[in-house]
């Protein structure tokens, strides 16, 4: 589902210029879960930046379900923001606090036209090991 092939990146330019990624490699297959973790500056935010198509990588391979980033973002840019979704690192400051998770969960399914949005919000709890039970509490709860 998501694969880094060979990447490289280079940020700045000329004296200012410096290589944030040099080779770096990730592959996860669809269904399975990933975490990036690491110390500050490793490189999580550049990864993300690169698989939402935020960044270009100089050399290298990104992939999103088998397509190019790049042909994501010239065919289907909101395709790619359905299946590519972050995850920030400090959650409790990136949701808001008074709204409980299923609210949360059901506005992007209205911004992209999701009919049978309990129905996809279910699956996908079960599919990462949550209870419905969740879904009427806070995020500060979970």
């Amino acid at each position: 589902m998501l694969t880094l092939r060979d990447v490289h990146l280079t940020l700045g330019r000329g004296s200012d210029a410096r290589a944030v990624l040099c080779g770096a490699h990730l592959h996860a297959l669809d269904g399975e879960r990933l975490c990036v973790a690491g110390p500050s500056g490793s490189g999580k935010t550049t990864i993300l930046r690169l698989l939402l198509g935020l960044l270009a990588q100089d050399r290298g391979d990104v992939h999103v379900q088998g397509r190019p980033v790049s042909d994501w973002l010239r065919r289907d840019q909101l395709g790619l923001r359905r299946v590519v979704q972050p995850v920030f690192q400090n959650p409790l400051s990136a949701l808001p606090p008074r709204s409980h998770v299923r609210a949360m969960l059901e506005e992007p399914c209205k911004i992209i036209g999701l009919n049978k949005a309990p129905l996809v919000i279910a699956e996908v709890l079960e599919r990462v090991g949550l209870s419905e039970r969740l879904l009427d509490h806070h995020a500060h709860e979970l």
